[in-house]
């Protein structure tokens, strides 16, 4: 597991103690790694907006 993946993973942790379900996310259309990153993660691509991937993960 890489730094970020350790560092988002670390977040999320952090964030189910305080309550919170569902944590958004973008990234730009065309940053491969960052979006590779979101679905490896869990996230859920739900909508695109002009040049941003839109995502969702629920906690």
């Amino acid at each position: 597991m890489g730094f970020a993946s350790k560092l988002i993973q670390g977040m999320i942790g952090d964030l189910k103690k305080e309550g919170i379900h569902t944590l958004y996310s973008e990234a730009r259309i065309w940053n491969d790694a960052s979006n590779a990153l979101q679905v490896k993660i869990g996230f859920i691509k739900y909508d695109e907006v002009e040049n941003n991937y839109l995502y969702a993960l629920t906690l």
